[in-house]
């Protein structure tokens, strides 16, 4: 989920250009698997959030972009506590913000001292084309003299906590005060401009910094997307053991025979996918299986029947923080520069996707 539809025409439009320059899904987002929904503002994000996750019984993973500024800042700390809405609450590894990822950069794409929004991952260099892109678009009549919109003039509005967008907005006012740059309709205007470069510029400067800097965006958030899904995958098998476990228990609260825990246990591993968590699940029954030996007279009564069901009841998925330190979530070899660029040229089509399809 992201703060406006001009994060989501970016975000959808670079995704689309990295994966053409030849970058895998580990670095960019699989449009096929991943709904990209603006809320409208930051205000709007915890909201949201609660309206996918908090009604029905098997909740949609989801992660969160958002600016870093003081709304965004705000619509974190709503979307971490447990209010009104308690069922919102995401954990805070699922919630991102712009400037978590700048700080990895050597700088902030744009030259602000720190990234508020996406378009700060933008260079000047190719804002100031894309302006020119999207008065060219819109101008019915004669158009505006942008001469003197240069990356100086831009620079002089640089303020702490002012966004590269803002500041070019504020130059291109002093220009002419009838001078508005629509939001969406320079994203789209970047997306043309970073096309026509890596058609017949693939070696510009700043195409290669937009690149490694979105680049560097997209991959932490198709790295959340992953965590997200192990989760929900984790919660779905999770609760269809609870409700295996509880139902008999119910039937059996006292004693069992061995093999109607053999056909319990059989139920179980029919929920299961072919996920390395639900391996994991199998894995601990079949100790416990054996641990109360049910395949042995099977007639016969569990033993410390107790135990037997306190053990079944610490069947959970390893953690996800685990399951990152195994290494289920190492990057494949990142395409080499001239691969990035070759492909980029060749293949790359002027495409602006305004909303990601929905998951198949």
């Amino acid at each position: 989920m992201v703060e406006g539809a001009a994060d989501q025409v970016l975000l959808a439009g670079t995704a689309t250009f990295l994966k053409a320059s030849g970058l895998t899904e580990f670095y960019t987002l699989d449009l096929n698997r991943i709904t990209i929904v603006p809320a409208g503002s930051a205000n709007h994000v915890p909201y949201l959030v609660y309206l996918a996750r908090g009604r029905d019984y098997e909740k949609p993973a989801v992660i969160v972009l958002l600016d870093s500024d003081d709304e965004g800042n705000k619509a974190k700390r709503d979307l971490l506590k447990a209010g009104p809405l308690k069922k919102l609450k995401l954990r805070e590894e699922f919630i991102l913000q712009v400037q978590d990822v700048a700080k990895s950069l050597p700088r902030v794409p744009s030259g602000v001292p720190a990234a508020v929004d996406i378009e700060d991952f933008v260079p000047l260099e190719i804002c100031i084309k894309a302006v020119g892109e999207y008065f060219a678009e819109i101008t019915v009549e004669e158009k505006p003299d942008l001469s003197t919109l240069t990356v100086d003039s831009i620079r002089q509005k640089f303020q702490p906590g002012v966004s590269a967008f803002d500041a070019i907005a504020a130059a291109c006012q002093a220009i002419d005060a009838g001078l508005h740059v629509d939001k969406i309709g320079f994203a789209r205007a970047v997306l043309r401009v970073i096309h026509t470069l890596a058609k017949d510029d693939s070696g510009n400067t700043a195409l290669k910094e937009f690149r490694e800097g979105m680049k560097a965006l997209l991959t932490r958030l198709a790295s959340m997307q992953r965590a997200a899904m192990r989760e929900l995958t984790q919660d779905r098998v999770t609760q269809q053991v609870d409700r295996a476990r509880k139902t008999f228990q119910q039937d059996h609260p006292l004693t069992a025979r061995k093999e109607e825990a053999i056909d319990l246990f059989d139920h179980i591993e029919s929920t299961l996918d072919d996920s390395i968590e639900s391996d994991e699940v199998r894995l601990k029954l079949e100790q416990i299986r054996r641990r109360f030996t049910l395949t042995e007279d099977p007639m016969k009564p569990i033993e410390n029947y107790d135990q037997f069901f306190e053990e079944l009841g610490r069947i959970k998925y390893v953690d996800l923080l685990e399951a990152d330190a195994a290494g289920r979530d190492t990057p494949p070899p990142s395409p080499t520069k001239a691969t990035d660029a070759k492909a980029a040229a060749g293949e790359a089509k002027p495409e602006e996707a305004v909303a990601a399809p929905k998951p198949s």
